[in-house]
């Protein structure tokens, strides 16, 4: 940062930050921080890398973002929950210590952004037992760690022995908690049944899992099983009986000094219900060939390490599985039929058509000619193809309102037409022979 830039933010920040307003002695009021940064924030570059690193980094307010995190931070680790207590300055809060948010402090943290991040997902019973029968030992998948067991977890990544204030942040959030307090600290440990995945960003994390390295983390996450349900690694069925399932993600965070447990948030929601409904796509076949559709699983998890060790470059299949993911698992119809053509269109379409009947003819003919294996197949695709697509323009220009039984039989199709392109792009990429798919 440019020393020049550097002093005008901290005059500013300075001047605007003791009025910023806290509810309940530790929460900081949105938009009274928004305003306390609004003036700071526009003496930031509004263009080129710096400001571009800033995006990519935290977001579009990055230092909105950032300020506001770290009040809630410093407030929930130093102040005392105060239920009566309402919309209180900053300053006027007792033993709470302004130099901790100090205007250089803030800029020296600011400064040295991007943060190494290890973020750590906990997944379901199901899901944990499957993953074990496909993956033994961990496996390395770009920038996703599979754990199937966290035999050394405990003691790579260790969730005990934390700063009294932060522990009590993280952990000590239940009833009981604050009745009998957490006296298992040290001994705290990762749950045996489990598995967990555990992938790799840079950036800068929040208190509530917002910024924009946690979104990217969002979208490998349904990118990685979107492309696992194209190559029948995985399988999803909407588990009726879990209504509000909750998943954490725990981050690990490296400010230069190793990493330390620093952040709890939950998964989004709607990522959190589709997880429940993941299993293993060899549940669905023949006692006799289970053992086959689980080898044939565990080469094919192996061969997405290339995808995700360079996702520049794949960015067109991962961002096609991921709204395979979106599709999969959505309980609306219409909607799901929608991404499952954005899937295709991400894969097949070109950046500017110059007409939906343009559009159409080049998906069915790139679709057909790609997956087809002999004319006569060809032939009932390219049919298939336009009924699929004359139903997506009734939904996206007439705002066509339910499917019929036809048309429900289209979106099954057109499901099975995204999985096959995804399988035979990726067959072209990785060398994978074809039959194997139909393990």
């Amino acid at each position: 940062m440019h020393p020049n830039l550097r002093l005008k933010l901290s005059e500013q920040l300075a001047e605007s930050i003791p009025s910023s307003r806290v509810n309940n002695n530790i929460f900081p009021v949105r938009m009274t921080t928004f305003f306390a940064t609004y003036k700071a924030a526009e003496i930031l570059p509004g263009h080129g890398e710096y400001h571009e690193k800033l995006l990519e980094h935290i977001g579009e307010q990055p230092l909105f973002e950032f300020v506001q995190a770290v009040l809630a931070e410093m407030l929930s680790e130093n102040c005392s929950y105060k239920p009566d207590i309402k919309f209180q300055k900053l300053d006027d809060i007792e033993n709470f210590d302004l130099d901790a948010v100090a205007p250089e402090r803030l800029l020296d943290q600011f400064s040295s952004l991007p943060w190494n991040y290890r973020m750590v997902v906990e997944l379901p019973d199901d899901l944990s037992t499957d993953i074990r029968k496909i993956i033994p030992a961990r496996e390395t998948i770009g920038t996703i760690e599979i754990e199937p067991t966290p035999l050394l977890m405990d003691a790579e990544w260790p969730l005990g022995n934390l700063p009294k204030e932060r522990d009590e942040r993280l952990f000590n959030r239940s009833l009981s908690s604050f009745l009998f307090g957490d006296a298992d600290n040290k001994d705290r440990k990762w749950k045996p049944e489990k598995s967990y995945l555990l992938l790799t960003e840079a950036g800068f994390v929040d208190t509530y899992g917002t910024t924009e390295p946690c979104v990217r983390i969002n979208r490998r996450l349904k990118s990685f099983f979107g492309l696992c349900f194209a190559l029948r690694i995985f399988r999803y069925k909407r588990n009726i009986s879990t209504k509000d399932p909750k998943f954490e993600v725990k981050v690990f965070e490296d400010r230069g000094q190793g990493y330390q447990l620093r952040q709890i948030y939950e998964l989004p929601s709607k990522i959190a219900l589709a997880v429940v409904g993941i299993s293993g796509y060899f549940n669905g076949v023949s006692e006799d060939k289970q053992s086959a559709a689980i080898k044939w699983a565990n080469h094919r998890i192996s061969d997405l390490s290339v995808l995700f060790e360079d996702e520049k470059k794949f960015r067109s299949l991962l961002t096609a599985g991921e709204w395979l993911f979106d599709a999969t698992t959505n309980d609306e119809e219409l909607l799901g039929f929608v991404q499952s053509m954005v899937c295709l269109e991400i894969l097949l379409g070109d950046e500017a058509p110059s007409n939906e009947e343009t559009l159409s003819a080049t998906l069915r003919n790139r679709c057909a000619y790609l997956i087809a294996e002999d004319a006569n197949e060809r032939r009932e695709i390219l049919t298939k193809f336009s009924k699929i697509y004359t139903v997506r323009s009734k939904i996206v220009h007439r705002g066509k309102s339910r499917l019929n039984m036809e048309e429900r039989g289209l979106l099954s199709e057109l499901n099975k037409l995204c999985e096959r392109v995804i399988r035979k792009e990726l067959e072209l990429l990785l060398k994978i022979e074809p039959d194997s798919s139909k393990a």
